[in-house]
């Protein structure tokens, strides 16, 4: 199961690759980019940076957080293919990689037969990544902002578990 959905996530994108058109008019727009922040499942959360160059974008982005006893990093890299747009919205095909580093220093109790503790410390390190792909709509206003609704299928810590994702994203075009 992990295997088709693995083939069909990798035939999405290859379609929406090669779907798209390369006029020369086309290819002499200018790349636009975008900064902002995101929330998903699978496209990542934190800050954001877009490059859109005619109907295809990529996205990455990026959240560090340490203290004494905790470290994450979320860094996710996701794809869109333009299906339609209109003045104020534009619908969207999507797939994105997102890569999670949580690092925790645990404690634990091992209770003797006298019912004393002796404590146990250790740190656990956990990398996982969720890939998923979908359909999202892009509402576009104030001329240089966007928000977008995502929303698909992914299988989420190393295809350990499949089911529906969810994506938003805030972006401020320059």
């Amino acid at each position: 199961m992990k295997r088709f959905l693995l083939i069909v996530l990798a035939s999405l994108w290859f379609w929406t690759v090669s779907a798209q058109t390369t006029s020369t008019e086309q290819t002499a727009k200018k790349v636009q980019h975008a900064i902002g922040a995101d929330l998903g499942f699978t496209i990542g959360y934190g800050l954001a940076y877009r490059a859109t160059f005619n109907n295809f974008s990529t996205q990455l982005s990026f959240t560090p957080y340490s203290n004494d006893s905790h470290t994450r990093v979320s860094a996710g890299l996701s794809f869109y293919y333009t299906l339609k747009k209109h003045k104020v919205a534009e619908f969207f095909l999507y797939q994105g990689t997102h890569y999670i580093y949580d690092k925790n220093e645990v404690w634990d109790c091992i209770v003797m037969e006298n019912d004393n503790c002796v404590e146990n410390t250790y740190t656990r390190v956990d990398n996982s990544v969720n890939i998923g792909a979908g359909l999202g709509i892009k509402l576009n206003f104030f001329e240089v902002m966007s928000f977008s609704l995502m929303g698909g299928y992914a299988g989420y810590d190393n295809f350990s578990s499949i089911g529906f994702t969810g994506e938003a994203v805030l972006l401020y075009h320059f």
